[in-house]
């Protein structure tokens, strides 16, 4: 992967992935995608099991957790991509992940947004976070 157009995203709510079974099978046909990076929400992840799913992915992960029941946003890189971050933003709701770096001579953003169902708590949501995310130095628009 040596320049920007070999950049391959994917976005994927799964919905889980305590049970190893299924956290196996996901990372398999993750792994089969060819993706530079990876979008999931939804990972009821928390901070004890980084270290194993960091392993078992065998690339770089970021995670914002959320609880062992809902929530929580995860970004899972290629094991031979090379990107250096300078900042990384989240929530304290496992909501979002914010990542602004480099590859290669190029700025690159990532964002993984977990948005709640609710029409009233979208508002709020997207509200708070283009609020927080200003006051940080980032401009977020989203639709």
């Amino acid at each position: 992967m040596a320049n920007l157009c070999d950049i391959k995203g994917l976005s994927v709510k799964v919905r889980g992935l305590n049970r190893s079974l299924k956290r196996h099978a996901v990372f398999r046909w993750l792994q089969h995608q060819n993706s530079s990076f990876i979008f999931l929400q939804e990972t009821y992840s928390s901070k004890e099991c980084e270290n194993t799913w960091r392993a078992e992915w065998g690339g770089e992960i970021i995670c914002n957790h959320g609880t062992n029941h809902s929530k929580g946003t995860m970004i899972l890189f290629h094991p031979k991509l090379n990107l250096e971050f300078e900042k990384q933003i989240t929530d304290k709701n496992g909501r979002y992940i914010i990542l602004d770096g480099m590859f290669s001579d190029t700025r690159l953003v990532l964002v993984n947004i977990y948005a709640p169902n609710d029409v009233h708590q979208q508002i709020c949501f997207f509200f708070y976070a283009e609020e927080t995310n200003h006051r940080r130095g980032f401009q977020l628009h989203v639709g």
